[in-house]
């Protein structure tokens, strides 16, 4: 018995019909019963996949973070020394050293990610006339490999540092569920320099990718010659901000300064190892003997507490106390630096604290080279 080929079509057709009336009635039912699960699912893999595309940012960003936490740690200890100084401009050294750390990752994003050398990521024969630039994208770090190199003029690596801490510093006030009352007030300083960056800029330039898939490709690329890499980097912060603040929440590690995305807007730390770290400092610190307390109340606060003197916060860590503000001869708030950010503390929180984990103590040292190790 031969098998007729009309027969097989036919069969084949209803089945492949079957399947589509399936998929349909399937996707009708999720729609109307499951639709916020859809949205949730479609929401994290919209997370997952900026996350992916942030990864040399996020790079970008910690690099900057690591040199200026270690000059910030100089600058507590100076202050605490009672050595005058002012740790917002970094030294010429740590800039230097900071743009030839910066100048090797975007040399090796060029060449590990964009696929080109650095000096074809940008103006080189890539680049057509008439902003025809076929070929894969190349990653915006990399093209910045030939423009952000270590010479004289460092400007660029201040204005990466500033921008980078000032987004760091909002990070740690959008988690700190403390602060909602003066809030908007202290974020407008940091959004004030992350606005200045954006000025800048100039708006990215549209290119031709060509054909892929039957399908005409564009794309946008920036200017390198107008605009700033700081100003790129502003740009990616308000990204963030508008459009993932409320999927995907970064935090700032209070140990490393590294920024990273956490489960839990009260995970202080980007790994065990870092909490580890802190714990073993603290306990050292005063299991040697090394700080001693200072009882303050807000008639005796301005004449105990002055700047220079150490201060302990149980999520932050160890500080010291930069300037004091008085009213009517009453302590009225209290400026400390700590490795990670400086922290305007008012008299309602440092006498008055109803959350144990917010309460600030102040210490006096008792052997200032044996602390130092320790910071």
């Amino acid at each position: 018995m031969s098998i007729d080929p009309l027969d097989y079509a036919k069969e084949g057709y209803e089945t492949e019909v079957a399947q589509r009336v399936l998929l349909e009635e399937g996707l009708n039912y999720v729609l109307e019963y499951q639709l916020q699960e859809v949205v949730d699912a479609v929401r994290r893999k919209e997370a997952e996949d900026w996350l992916e595309r942030s990864r040399n940012w996020l790079e970008l960003v910690n690099l900057v973070a690591r040199h200026d936490g270690d000059q910030r740690r100089s600058a507590i200890r100076k202050r605490a020394y009672g050595q005058n100084t002012n740790e917002t401009p970094a030294p010429a050294v740590q800039l230097f050293n900071l743009a030839s750390d910066i100048s090797k990752l975007l040399e090796s994003l060029a060449e590990r990610e964009g696929g080109v050398k650095s000096e074809t990521a940008f103006g080189g024969p890539q680049t057509s006339r008439y902003g025809y630039r076929p070929g894969p994208t190349t990653p915006t770090l990399a093209l910045y490999a030939q423009s952000c190199t270590f010479s004289d003029d460092l400007a660029w690596v201040s204005d990466l540092v500033a921008v980078t801490r000032a987004f760091r510093e909002m990070l740690f006030l959008i988690g700190d569920s403390q602060r909602k009352c003066s809030l908007h007030w202290e974020l407008s300083e940091h959004i004030k320099i992350i606005d200045r960056s954006l000025r800048e800029g100039a708006r990215p330039l549209l290119v031709y990718r060509g054909i892929e898939a039957k399908q005409h490709r564009f794309g946008r690329e920036p200017d390198v010659e107008s605009t700033p890499l700081t100003s790129l980097l502003a740009e990616w912060i308000c990204d963030y901000l508008e459009n993932y603040s409320d999927r995907v929440d970064l935090g700032v590690c209070v140990e490393c300064g590294r920024t990273f995305s956490r489960r839990r807007t009260d995970n202080a730390y980007c790994s065990k190892t870092c909490q580890n770290r802190v714990a073993y400092k603290r306990r050292k610190i005063f299991e040697e003997g090394l700080l001693r307390k200072i009882e303050a109340t807000p008639e005796s606060g301005s004449q105990a507490v002055s700047p220079g003197v150490w201060a302990y916060h149980p999520r932050l860590g160890f500080g010291v106390v930069d300037t004091i503000t008085t009213k009517q001869l009453m302590l009225s708030s209290i400026d400390v630096i700590f490795p990670q950010i400086t922290r305007t503390f008012h008299a309602s929180e440092i006498f008055q604290g109803g959350h144990e984990a917010a309460k600030v103590e102040f210490y006096v040292e008792s052997n200032p080279a044996s602390l130092a190790g320790f910071m």
